[in-house]
């Protein structure tokens, strides 16, 4: 792990990184602990300076960094949904998953008008987006290729169970049939999506962390 390059340093080869198109977050980490690593030992054995050893670097492996960013994008995109799976099931989302069951059970029983199935996932959907999009600033700076690649599927499966058991109307015969499937589901898609901000945080943290960005 990087040990010796401070802060401005390492803010330094983020920003360098970024500026050249390495525009995803959670690769670049990936490349600036690479990178850092490899310009310590170049510092230590040639008694450079940070930005001498920094530019002779470049000079040799800036072909091979952007081969590497498409490599550990890919990976990255790869294990994303099982990322998301692990953080599903942590104790605080199976909390917010049976929670969530049980809201929309007591408000179908008690209240006078049905759980409004499809809206509120859809809220939920269009509120992470704002959140991320939002988020991502300055300048994208915090995009995240692996939460980027769950996005446009828990879209999907939001807008396939919607249309599939028909839950924007109220005598949709699936939720009278099996509302008790209905309300797993719709708490599952919420559950994933309440997980997936909180990765997009975690990962946010872990960067000001490393870099000290104010």
């Amino acid at each position: 792990m990087i040990q010796h390059l401070d802060k401005d340093e390492l803010n330094f080869i983020d920003n360098y990184l970024r500026n050249s198109g390495f525009d995803y977050l959670d690769v670049r980490l990936e490349l600036i602990d690479h990178v850092a690593s490899a310009i310590e030992k170049s510092m230590e054995e040639h008694d450079l300076e940070f930005y001498d050893a920094f530019k002779s670097y470049m000079v040799v492996n800036k072909k091979g960094l952007e081969r590497n960013y498409e490599l550990f994008k890919k990976r990255l995109q790869k294990t994303s949904f099982l990322v998301l799976g692990k953080e599903i099931i942590t104790p605080k989302f199976l909390i917010f998953f049976c929670v969530a069951v049980t809201v929309i059970y007591m408000w179908n029983k008690f209240s006078t008008d049905p759980f409004p199935y499809a809206q509120s996932v859809w809220i939920a959907i269009i509120s992470a987006g704002l959140v991320y999009f939002f988020g991502t600033l300055p300048k994208k700076r915090y995009r995240i290729s692996s939460l980027e690649m769950l996005a446009w599927p828990l879209v999907a499966s939001s807008y396939a169970m919607n249309l599939y058991f028909n839950l924007w109307v109220d005598d949709s015969y699936f939720l009278l049939k099996w509302p008790l499937v209905a309300n797993i589901l719709t708490a599952f898609l919420i559950t994933a999506i309440a997980a997936f901000l909180r990765l997009f945080f975690l990962k946010r943290k872990q960067t000001n962390t490393l870099l000290a960005k104010t």
